[in-house]
């Protein structure tokens, strides 16, 4: 018997199966913003969502991602922008990014149990169909490239528009 069959699995913060009243859900990310080109309502998108995941409130237990967490992973994809750079795009390092940020969303939840809404969990729906786009996409250098772009306008809007958190 395989481990994960073993093991029970917390699906509590999972994207598995997205709620209906998911950021993701009500406002899904266009795929040919990755596949074509970014375009204004690439960036118009980005810009609402780095909004959306910068609103939090103690009040109504919601927590909204944190400059630190969004900037940890960002460094993470910088790091792989620069792998692709030298070595040339490789899918298993764009798809281990989502273990990156389950484990991010994991501790969030782990550690902040007073909150019963979190905007990680929107970000990793989000970034995890972003990801998923770029790997299933004929042109994945391109793709790639959108993607980084599409995360570095978030980066930006969320400074815009994120607390001093």
């Amino acid at each position: 018997m395989s481990y994960l069959k073993e093991r029970p699995i917390n699906k509590s913060w999972s994207t598995d199966k997205v709620s209906e009243e998911s950021y993701s859900k009500k406002h899904p990310i266009d795929e040919s913003w990755l596949t074509n080109k970014v375009t204004e309502d690439t960036v118009q998108y980005a810009e609402k969502l780095a909004q959306h995941l910068s609103e939090g409130s103690k009040n109504e237990k919601i927590q909204a991602l944190t400059t630190t967490q969004l900037r940890k992973f960002f460094g993470a994809v910088k790091q792989l922008q620069m792998n692709v750079e030298l070595y040339g795009y490789q899918e298993s390092e764009l798809v281990m990014l989502k273990p990156k940020l389950a484990y991010a969303a994991g501790r969030c939840h782990k550690n902040n149990s007073s909150f019963q809404t979190f905007k990680i969990d929107d970000f990793r729906e989000v970034i995890d169909k972003a990801i998923d786009i770029v790997n299933h996409s004929t042109d994945k250098d391109l793709a790639f490239k959108n993607f980084i772009q599409f995360f570095e306008a978030i980066v930006a809007y969320h400074k815009v528009y994120g607390q001093d958190n």
